[in-house]
């Protein structure tokens, strides 16, 4: 469970991080539905030039400075045509972003929302996950020197709700499935670095006849 939320939750926030990044910057423009559209489409074009995979957004909902909704969202991996993730709803409250001369720096976002996440992981015989097809190789002749850095130093988020939630992975021998998937944490990320607060968790697992009615902890990946 812990490797497939690895993938999860750093596939999910790289996604918030491009989006936000391009919101605040064009935070004057936004306000016509033409520029809107135009915005979406370079998030979905970021997505795949960044990760081996690609992401549909039917539409969001824009009020900088404050608040992003994102409708219907889905993204495949690498060829995959069955999406690997859904998700109906994505809310962010934004309260705070800095910008300076080297990009996105500093960003606060007191709540994120997630509302009817579905992922389903496939897991091969040698236990690889797709999702982790998502992460492109470095090309051979690129050096440490010459590798972009993440235009952000760490974003925290000690606010995330996501309700109703269901995961499935796909097992050479056997399939789980975490039903009623509820969780409220409180994150930061920073590159190659995840720090996770479990504040409540609860989840269903009908195929082990196990139930987990309330949860707490903490993880670094």
């Amino acid at each position: 469970l812990l490797s497939l939320l690895k993938y999860v939750f750093r596939t999910l926030f790289f996604t918030i991080a491009i989006l936000l990044s391009l919101m605040v910057g064009l935070a004057a423009l936004l306000k016509t539905g033409t520029v809107s559209l135009f915005v979406k489409n370079q998030i979905e074009t970021l997505f795949s030039q960044k990760l081996n995979g690609r992401l549909e957004i039917w539409k969001f909902d824009i009020d900088l400075p404050g608040e992003i909704n994102i409708y219907q969202t889905r993204l495949y991996v690498a060829d995959e045509r069955i999406p690997a993730l859904t998700l109906d709803t994505l809310a962010v409250r934004l309260s705070y972003a800095n910008l300076s001369e080297t990009g996105l720096q500093k960003i606060f976002v007191p709540h994120i929302y997630l509302g009817g996440l579905k992922v389903r992981a496939s897991q091969n015989d040698s236990g690889q996950i797709n999702l982790a097809k998502l992460i492109k190789p470095a090309p051979p002749e690129e050096t440490p020197q010459e590798t972009s850095e993440p235009g952000y130093d760490e974003l925290k988020f000690p606010h995330i709700e996501i309700r109703n939630a269901e995961f499935e992975l796909l097992r050479p021998n056997e399939t789980l499935t975490f039903r009623d998937f509820n969780l409220e944490s409180e994150l930061s990320l920073r590159p190659n670095f995840l720090n996770c607060v479990i504040q409540e968790l609860h989840f269903d697992l009908p195929e082990k006849d196990f139930k987990l009615t309330k949860g707490i902890g903490y993880f670094v990946l």
